[in-house]
């Protein structure tokens, strides 16, 4: 999850190539399969935010 949400974190979204090449993944890279209506900032934001809320409560337990 925190993977996750340092990528979507980003203003400007790495190239999931960049990603995915690391495991020789070319197109396989999660971000390049993700659907379009979540990949504007405003939704990216708030999924940032409950990520990280969801953290933060999995670390107090």
């Amino acid at each position: 999850m925190a993977h996750v949400a340092g990528v979507l974190g980003q203003k400007i979204l790495p190239d999931p190539r960049v990603l995915g090449a690391e495991f020789s993944a070319v197109n396989s890279h999660w971000l390049s399969r993700m659907d379009k209506a979540w990949l504007s900032w405003k939704v990216r934001q708030e999924v940032v935010r409950r990520l990280s809320a969801a953290l933060s409560q999995c670390g107090n337990l």
